[in-house]
């Protein structure tokens, strides 16, 4: 985002720009998931995703210059869950948890998908204000996507 930026402003330090928490998230080390590492073949800026919708995700929160964590194992008060994507706008410092539930045809998943997300309820995260869940449906059209980061972490 900031290379977007007149060549002057380029050379300032981005915590100017930046939240003043976002260096203590940067220096946060992430707890990365270790399961199912081996499903992890679609890369996109170094970093590998279980699957294509998840990587077309991911190119698009990094258009938006967001922050984010792929795959990792948070502490989220009483719970410990893994999550697909913590996202956080570097401006104000809004994090959101990103969920997507590519398999939830098939029991087992749909599930474990459905105990995640009684999980985040139970634990005050609701959809459109600090949770976003999406379908498989939702990646055919970037545009979705887009609109989903426009209006939630934006």
């Amino acid at each position: 985002m900031i290379v977007s930026f007149p060549k002057a402003y380029q050379t300032v330090p981005k915590s100017y720009f930046y939240h003043p928490s976002i260096e203590e998230w940067l220096a946060k080390p992430q707890r990365k998931n270790e399961l199912f590492t081996e499903n992890e073949i679609y890369t996109y800026n170094g970093i590998n995703y279980r699957s294509l919708a998840e990587r077309i995700i991911a190119e698009q929160i990094d258009k938006y210059g967001l922050l984010f964590q792929y795959d990792t194992v948070y502490d989220l008060g009483i719970e410990q869950v893994s999550i697909d994507f913590v996202v956080v706008n570097p401006w104000n410092a809004k994090t959101v948890i990103w969920e997507h539930f590519g398999a939830f045809n098939k029991s087992k998943y749909a599930d474990s998908m459905n105990q995640k997300m009684d999980t985040y309820i139970k634990l005050g995260y609701s959809q459109s204000k600090n949770l976003i869940a999406t379908y498989q449906y939702h990646i055919r059209n970037t545009e979705r996507i887009r609109e989903l980061i426009e209006t939630i972490i934006l």
